[in-house]
Order: structure tokens, then sequence, then C-alpha cells
């Protein structure tokens, strides 16, 4: 940042660090998907589940993670 620049956080909590929202890994799994990696969008999706798995978002994207190409062979979390 340039000298002189303010931030302004809303929402945060004081003396914590930034926390990605769980949706953080879906919009940056979907152009690796498009673009035809799979184990790489599926890679970054499994990330999302070991960070947030209770996340009714992130499981639901996990599952559709299973029907792209290479989806079934991969290890699930049970």
């Amino acid at each position: 940042m340039a000298d002189g620049t303010t931030v302004l956080v809303v929402g945060g909590a004081p003396g914590e660090a930034f926390r990605p929202s769980p949706w953080e890994w879906s919009f940056s799994a979907a152009p690796v998907a498009r673009a035809g990696d799979h184990a790489g969008a599926i890679a970054i999706m499994r990330d999302a589940l070991e960070r947030y798995p209770d996340n009714a978002a992130t499981l639901y994207t996990w599952a559709a993670t299973r029907r792209w190409p290479g989806g079934r062979t991969t290890r699930s979390r049970t």
C-alpha cells in the first residue's frame, strides 16, 4: 500500500486476522474447472472442505465435484 492509504474494515474483529468466506474457494475452483483442470478444481474444494467441514455451501460444491471427470476417483472426506 502507498503511504497515506487508509483502510476501512467493516465487520472485522479487532485483533483477528481476516478469514475468507467459504465461497472464495468455490469462486476459485469454477474457472479452473471450466478450463478443464478438474483435478485442480477438486484440490481447491478439498482445501475448502478441510477449512470449513460443516459449511453447507462447501459441502454442496464438494459433492458437485464428484460428478466432474476424475471426481469419483478422488478420495472423499469420509
